[in-house]
Protein backbone atom coordinates (compact mmCIF):
# COMPACT_ATOMS: atom_id res chain seq x y z
CA UNK A 1 0.00 0.00 0.00
CA UNK A 2 2.40 2.44 1.25
CA UNK A 3 4.40 1.51 -2.25
CA UNK A 4 1.81 2.38 -4.28
CA UNK A 5 1.07 5.60 -2.67
CA UNK A 6 5.18 6.27 -2.83
CA UNK A 7 4.38 5.95 -6.67
CA UNK A 8 1.47 7.52 -7.18
CA UNK A 9 3.80 10.97 -5.23
CA UNK A 10 6.69 10.12 -7.47
CA UNK A 11 3.91 10.80 -11.01
CA UNK A 12 2.31 13.55 -9.92
CA UNK A 13 5.89 15.52 -8.93
CA UNK A 14 7.18 14.32 -12.51
CA UNK A 15 3.88 15.44 -14.13
CA UNK A 16 4.22 19.07 -12.16
CA UNK A 17 7.67 19.52 -12.74
CA UNK A 18 7.42 18.81 -16.38
CA UNK A 19 4.71 21.36 -16.99
CA UNK A 20 6.44 24.05 -15.53
CA UNK A 21 9.52 22.81 -17.73
CA UNK A 22 7.11 23.60 -20.93
CA UNK A 23 5.47 26.29 -19.70
CA UNK A 24 9.33 27.80 -19.10
CA UNK A 25 9.88 26.53 -22.52
CA UNK A 26 7.21 28.17 -24.65
CA UNK A 27 7.68 31.75 -22.81
CA UNK A 28 11.37 31.58 -24.20
CA UNK A 29 9.54 30.48 -27.02
CA UNK A 30 7.33 32.92 -27.40
CA UNK A 31 10.23 35.65 -26.21
CA UNK A 32 12.67 34.00 -29.14
CA UNK A 33 9.95 34.30 -31.82
CA UNK A 34 9.54 37.84 -30.57
CA UNK A 35 13.09 38.74 -31.14
CA UNK A 36 12.89 37.28 -34.15
CA UNK A 37 10.05 39.10 -35.53
CA UNK A 38 12.18 42.28 -34.80
CA UNK A 39 14.87 40.60 -36.19
CA UNK A 40 12.94 40.01 -39.26
CA UNK A 41 11.82 43.79 -39.40
CA UNK A 42 15.21 45.15 -38.83
CA UNK A 43 16.84 42.58 -42.09
CA UNK A 44 13.48 43.49 -44.44
CA UNK A 45 14.93 45.95 -47.41
CA UNK A 46 13.72 49.22 -48.04
CA UNK A 47 11.76 49.77 -51.10
CA UNK A 48 14.14 50.38 -53.59
CA UNK A 49 13.03 54.29 -55.15
CA UNK A 50 13.40 53.45 -58.75
CA UNK A 51 10.59 50.68 -58.34
CA UNK A 52 8.67 52.91 -56.53
CA UNK A 53 8.63 55.56 -59.00
CA UNK A 54 7.93 52.54 -61.96
CA UNK A 55 4.88 51.84 -59.96
CA UNK A 56 3.93 55.35 -60.07
CA UNK A 57 4.14 55.49 -63.78
CA UNK A 58 2.08 52.09 -64.17
CA UNK A 59 -0.82 53.92 -62.33
CA UNK A 60 -0.47 57.33 -63.89
CA UNK A 61 -0.19 55.56 -67.49
CA UNK A 62 -3.65 53.19 -66.17
CA UNK A 63 -5.53 55.92 -65.11
CA UNK A 64 -4.16 57.71 -68.29
CA UNK A 65 -5.42 54.86 -70.36
CA UNK A 66 -8.56 54.84 -68.01
CA UNK A 67 -9.18 58.55 -69.19
CA UNK A 68 -8.45 58.06 -72.69
CA UNK A 69 -10.87 55.39 -73.17
CA UNK A 70 -13.50 57.68 -71.45
CA UNK A 71 -12.98 60.10 -74.04
CA UNK A 72 -13.42 57.58 -76.51
CA UNK A 73 -16.84 56.38 -75.63
CA UNK A 74 -18.00 59.97 -75.32
CA UNK A 75 -16.94 60.77 -78.78
CA UNK A 76 -18.48 58.22 -79.82
CA UNK A 77 -21.15 58.91 -78.29
CA UNK A 78 -21.50 62.39 -79.52
CA UNK A 79 -20.79 61.49 -82.85
CA UNK A 80 -23.88 58.89 -82.40
CA UNK A 81 -25.61 61.93 -81.65
CA UNK A 82 -24.18 64.20 -84.58
CA UNK A 83 -24.46 61.48 -87.17
CA UNK A 84 -28.55 60.75 -85.62
CA UNK A 85 -28.66 64.46 -86.37
CA UNK A 86 -27.47 64.29 -89.67
CA UNK A 87 -29.90 61.55 -90.83
CA UNK A 88 -32.66 62.74 -89.47
CA UNK A 89 -31.90 66.02 -91.48
CA UNK A 90 -31.16 64.53 -94.44
CA UNK A 91 -34.44 62.31 -94.45
CA UNK A 92 -36.23 65.45 -93.83
CA UNK A 93 -34.14 66.93 -96.99
CA UNK A 94 -35.67 63.43 -98.90
CA UNK A 95 -39.00 64.00 -97.95
CA UNK A 96 -38.96 67.80 -99.25
CA UNK A 97 -37.59 66.70 -102.54
CA UNK A 98 -39.99 63.60 -103.06
CA UNK A 99 -42.53 66.35 -102.16
CA UNK A 100 -41.36 69.04 -104.83
CA UNK A 101 -40.99 66.25 -107.34
CA UNK A 102 -44.81 65.20 -106.29
CA UNK A 103 -45.53 69.09 -106.89
CA UNK A 104 -43.77 69.33 -109.87
CA UNK A 105 -45.23 66.48 -111.40
CA UNK A 106 -48.25 67.34 -110.73
CA UNK A 107 -47.38 70.87 -112.53
CA UNK A 108 -46.53 69.23 -115.63
CA UNK A 109 -49.63 67.63 -115.96
CA UNK A 110 -51.66 70.75 -115.43
CA UNK A 111 -49.76 72.60 -118.06
CA UNK A 112 -50.66 69.85 -120.79
CA UNK A 113 -53.85 70.20 -119.98
CA UNK A 114 -53.91 74.22 -120.29
CA UNK A 115 -51.74 73.48 -123.52
CA UNK A 116 -54.27 71.11 -124.89
CA UNK A 117 -57.34 73.57 -123.82
CA UNK A 118 -55.66 76.72 -125.61
CA UNK A 119 -54.73 74.52 -128.80
CA UNK A 120 -58.00 73.87 -129.08
CA UNK A 121 -59.32 77.39 -128.80
CA UNK A 122 -56.25 77.98 -131.49
CA UNK A 123 -58.19 75.80 -133.98
CA UNK A 124 -61.61 77.05 -133.22
CA UNK A 125 -60.47 80.62 -134.02
CA UNK A 126 -58.41 80.27 -137.00
CA UNK A 127 -60.73 77.84 -138.62
CA UNK A 128 -63.14 81.13 -138.56
CA UNK A 129 -60.40 83.73 -139.71
CA UNK A 130 -59.88 81.37 -142.68
CA UNK A 131 -63.83 81.03 -143.58
CA UNK A 132 -63.88 85.47 -143.05
CA UNK A 133 -61.32 85.88 -145.43
CA UNK A 134 -62.88 83.13 -148.03
CA UNK A 135 -65.57 85.53 -147.75
CA UNK A 136 -64.07 88.58 -148.49
CA UNK A 137 -61.86 87.85 -150.77
CA UNK A 138 -65.40 86.51 -152.74
CA UNK A 139 -66.36 90.31 -151.79
CA UNK A 140 -63.42 92.52 -152.95
CA UNK A 141 -65.56 95.79 -152.24
CA UNK A 142 -65.61 94.82 -148.58
CA UNK A 143 -62.08 94.27 -148.45
CA UNK A 144 -60.14 97.04 -149.31
CA UNK A 145 -56.36 97.72 -149.58
CA UNK A 146 -55.81 99.16 -146.02
CA UNK A 147 -57.62 96.44 -144.46
CA UNK A 148 -56.11 93.73 -146.22
CA UNK A 149 -52.44 95.19 -145.54
CA UNK A 150 -53.45 95.08 -141.82
CA UNK A 151 -54.70 91.71 -142.39
CA UNK A 152 -51.43 90.12 -143.62
CA UNK A 153 -49.95 91.63 -141.26
CA UNK A 154 -51.35 90.02 -138.18
CA UNK A 155 -51.18 86.92 -140.45
CA UNK A 156 -47.37 87.09 -140.51
CA UNK A 157 -47.04 87.72 -136.57
CA UNK A 158 -49.43 85.19 -136.23
CA UNK A 159 -47.40 82.88 -138.27
CA UNK A 160 -44.16 83.91 -136.27
CA UNK A 161 -45.42 82.94 -132.89
CA UNK A 162 -46.88 79.30 -134.42
CA UNK A 163 -42.94 78.77 -135.52
CA UNK A 164 -41.55 79.74 -131.87
CA UNK A 165 -44.38 77.13 -130.58
CA UNK A 166 -42.97 74.32 -133.79
CA UNK A 167 -39.78 75.22 -131.95
CA UNK A 168 -40.25 74.44 -128.34
CA UNK A 169 -42.06 70.85 -129.41
CA UNK A 170 -38.47 70.18 -130.30
CA UNK A 171 -37.13 71.01 -127.15
CA UNK A 172 -40.17 69.23 -124.88
CA UNK A 173 -39.28 66.04 -127.00
CA UNK A 174 -35.68 66.25 -126.33
CA UNK A 175 -35.92 66.91 -122.20
CA UNK A 176 -38.66 64.36 -121.84
CA UNK A 177 -35.88 61.38 -123.98
CA UNK A 178 -33.31 62.50 -121.16
CA UNK A 179 -35.86 61.92 -118.64
CA UNK A 180 -36.48 58.61 -119.32
CA UNK A 181 -33.36 57.49 -119.69
CA UNK A 182 -31.89 59.44 -116.58
CA UNK A 183 -35.42 57.83 -114.78
CA UNK A 184 -33.86 53.99 -116.16
CA UNK A 185 -30.65 55.54 -113.90
CA UNK A 186 -32.11 56.77 -111.22
CA UNK A 187 -30.33 59.78 -110.99
CA UNK A 188 -32.48 61.92 -108.68
CA UNK A 189 -30.82 65.10 -109.45
CA UNK A 190 -30.60 64.92 -113.71
CA UNK A 191 -34.13 63.88 -113.21
CA UNK A 192 -35.43 66.89 -111.04
CA UNK A 193 -33.38 69.01 -114.07
CA UNK A 194 -35.25 67.23 -116.67
CA UNK A 195 -38.61 68.00 -115.27
CA UNK A 196 -38.17 71.65 -114.44
CA UNK A 197 -36.67 72.12 -117.86
CA UNK A 198 -39.86 70.68 -119.11
CA UNK A 199 -42.31 73.01 -117.13
CA UNK A 200 -40.08 75.77 -118.26
CA UNK A 201 -40.74 75.01 -121.47
CA UNK A 202 -44.56 74.27 -121.15
CA UNK A 203 -44.53 78.02 -119.80
CA UNK A 204 -43.23 79.35 -122.52
CA UNK A 205 -45.09 77.38 -125.05
CA UNK A 206 -48.44 78.54 -122.66
CA UNK A 207 -47.15 82.42 -123.12
CA UNK A 208 -46.75 81.59 -127.43
CA UNK A 209 -49.90 80.36 -127.82
CA UNK A 210 -51.69 82.93 -125.55
CA UNK A 211 -49.88 84.85 -127.92
CA UNK A 212 -51.20 83.50 -131.20
CA UNK A 213 -54.73 84.02 -129.63
CA UNK A 214 -54.22 87.23 -129.15
CA UNK A 215 -53.18 87.74 -133.33
CA UNK A 216 -56.04 85.73 -134.00
CA UNK A 217 -58.24 87.98 -131.65
CA UNK A 218 -57.26 91.05 -134.11
CA UNK A 219 -57.61 89.10 -137.09
CA UNK A 220 -61.40 88.47 -136.41
CA UNK A 221 -61.78 92.00 -135.31
CA UNK A 222 -60.59 93.03 -138.59
CA UNK A 223 -62.16 90.89 -141.20
CA UNK A 224 -65.63 91.58 -138.88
Amino acid sequence: MLKKLLSTSMIAVLLLTAGGYFAANAKATGQEGAGNTDQIRQIRPKVNPEIKKMREQAAAAAKAEREKAAAAIKALREQATVTGSVYREAAAAAKLQREQARMRAEQIKQNQRVIKDLQKTIREKTKLVRELIKELQEKPELFPAEKAAAVREKLRLFRENRAKFADTLGKIRDERAHLKENRQKQDGPRIRGNTDNIFAVQEARIKVLKAMIVDLDELLALLR
